[in-house]
């Protein structure tokens, strides 16, 4: 039997046919994590309330000026306070393309596997 690590990211069926298949290795479960966390709201995990980011909330004020610090802030606030294996290393933000709605945002981060600090990024299109 297979050691449960992680649900995978997007959930899917595994290969048994069994609901939510896992990931393996610490670069998926890192990713997923921070898939999971960032798409999630606070308050909607039981027994973790403070599992989430508020970014949704973010794309929605018109606060064009401040938008890029406070997503900013949100993703390293979120990350720092419910994934203690991962440090974001650099988030940057492309907002040339507000005409069409789409933001896209680059988060650098490490990841604890064992003994090693390992390296690797995500990109998120909203």
């Amino acid at each position: 039997m297979e050691k449960f690590l992680n649900i995978q990211f997007p959930t899917s069926d595994n290969e048994n046919g069994e609901a939510f298949a896992s990931d393996t290795n610490s670069r998926q479960i890192a990713k997923s994590n921070l898939l999971h966390l960032f798409l999630s709201t606070p308050g909607v995990r039981p027994m973790r309330p403070k599992w989430g980011c508020n970014l949704m909330s973010k794309l929605f004020e018109l606060k064009e000026q401040s938008l890029n610090s406070e997503i900013i802030d949100e993703i390293r606030s979120c990350v720092t306070l419910n994934l203690i294996d991962v440090q974001i290393v650099n988030i940057t933000i492309n907002s040339t393309n507000l005409e069409n709605n789409i933001i896209e945002v680059n988060v650098d981060y490490n990841f604890r596997d064992g003994s090693l600090i390992l390296n690797d990024s995500i990109t998120l299109q909203v």
